[in-house]
């Protein structure tokens, strides 16, 4: 699980045509970087592939389905924000299982999986705190451990660790109960795991590079 493809994918606002043409083949278990200048439409193909803005034309396909028309909480996607999007009245325990509480997931399992989150991310004296006592970075790794509980069929992260550094989070990028082999997007160019964290097969990502609005892909 976890394949996506665009086809022919645009946006435009107005009459401002930002991604003229996206043409992408993410295979499962891959880990791909959006990278270009700034302004180039990496956070847009990112919030189209999350269902977070409507495409202005083109297809995009999660394991062969077009999803387009489909509602961001049905994709199956898990999308982590530079701006990390947390809920200032929740605690970190409480906003790593919101998801989860909101899929009607067990009690006991939602523990379990929010231990397990927070262990991996160096979050656990920091449960019961909320995000406003917490440091740039530990508020990013919330934001993470929010995304790796729901386990879902792919990762987009949109400049996620820029002020979480390697040493506070060992391990991070691997996952959570035992969930190491997703898709992993990622829509900027710096402070990136490796693909190699993503998926232990494969030792480099790859990139999708931008000029003029259209998307390519290479080493």
């Amino acid at each position: 699980m976890g394949q996506i493809t665009l086809q022919g994918v645009q946006k435009s606002f107005g009459p401002v045509h930002i991604i003229k043409g996206a043409d992408l083949d993410i295979a499962d278990g891959s880990f791909v970087v959006f990278v270009g200048p700034s302004g180039c439409g990496k956070t847009t193909l990112l919030r189209l592939i999350a269902g977070l803005e409507d495409v202005t034309g083109g297809a995009i396909l999660i394991d062969g389905r077009n999803v387009v028309d489909v509602p961001p909480a049905k994709r199956g996607l898990s999308m982590v924000f530079q701006s990390y999007a947390l809920y200032p009245h929740m605690s970190v325990r409480g906003n790593i299982a919101f998801g989860l509480k909101m899929a009607g997931i067990a009690k006991g399992e939602i523990n379990r999986k929010v231990e397990a989150a927070a262990a991996t991310l160096n979050l656990t004296p920091y449960l019961d705190r909320k995000p406003r006592e917490l440091s740039g970075g530990q508020r990013q790794r919330v934001a993470i451990g929010r995304a790796i509980v729901r386990e879902p069929k792919a990762f987009l992260f949109d400049e996620p660790l820029g002020e979480a550094s390697e040493k506070s989070t060992p391990g991070s990028h691997r996952g959570s109960g035992g969930s190491t082999r997703g898709t992993w997007t990622v829509g900027n160019k710096g402070s990136l795991p490796s693909r190699k964290d993503a998926n232990p097969d494969n030792d480099e990502p790859v990139r999708a590079s931008v000029g003029g609005g259209r998307w390519r892909m290479g080493p």
